[in-house]
């Protein structure tokens, strides 16, 4: 069980989850209850985050699976390449997560559905094709930014207008500065001093210290909840200096 918690990286389960309760806490102006729903039952949220976790996951299953030839010289202790988990096993468990967790959404949101349908198909092209420098960091991002997108479209729901999406393309610039960074965790020296890591990193904390203001897409904003995210926004850029 071990090795499939790692395989499905149970760990970072709370940063898919908390996407899909952002977003619709952007796209509906608070916490999500009926009322701010139109009647809609609250519990929809939550079949939400379980839609977007099986997406999450199956793509890290997926990736470990695509990765499994090049993890077995550099990470030979991971799932596959251990022994632990069978590739036709991971497979099978990530390209079901992938399907699984659209029809999930549908339940509750076509719209959201939708737009997670979106997320599993990028999240499959850059596991099993595209892994470029700089389309990997851009897939990702929007994977990420695709996973937050869901939740304001269900928070929003009728109301929903183009502007609300203003968050999630910070969000996703964020995710591809950093992706970007990540790529580099194996290069060369050469590669990594043409790529100007300390820019790329510079950048990333930038676009976190001001992502708060995002949030003023929404209005009224209370005054405390903004200073608490960017206290908290600013401890992260502080740690990525």
């Amino acid at each position: 069980m071990k090795a499939w918690g790692r395989l499905l990286r149970l760990s970072l389960a709370p940063t898919a989850a908390a996407d899909i309760a952002a977003g619709a806490v952007v796209g509906a102006g608070t916490w999500p209850w009926p009322s701010a729903l139109h009647g809609r039952p609250t519990g929809g949220i939550l079949v939400l985050m379980l839609a977007s976790l099986a997406v999450y996951h199956g793509g890290m299953a997926l990736n470990d699976w695509a990765d499994r030839e090049g993890d077995r010289p550099l990470r030979p202790d991971r799932p596959i390449p251990s022994g632990a988990v069978r590739p036709a096993a991971a497979l099978f468990v990530g390209a079901a997560l992938l399907l699984i967790g659209p029809l999930l959404a549908f339940s509750v949101s076509a719209p959201s559905a939708g737009v997670l349908l979106a997320v599993s198909a990028t999240a499959f092209a850059y596991d099993v094709a595209w892994r470029g420098a700089r389309l990997g960091p851009l897939l990702l991002a929007a994977c990420r930014a695709g996973n937050l997108t869901a939740g304001i479209v269900y928070g929003a729901g009728a109301s929903f207008e183009p502007v609300l999406l203003v968050p999630a393309a910070v969000y996703g610039a964020y995710v591809f500065a950093v992706s970007s960074l990540g790529h580099l965790e194996d290069a060369p020296q050469a590669v990594l001093r043409s790529s100007r890591p300390a820019l790329q990193l510079a950048v990333a904390a930038l676009i976190l210290a001001a992502s708060p203001a995002a949030a003023l897409v929404r209005r009224p904003i209370e005054t405390g909840s903004l200073l608490a995210a960017l206290a908290l926004s600013l401890l992260g850029a502080a740690g990525l200096a």
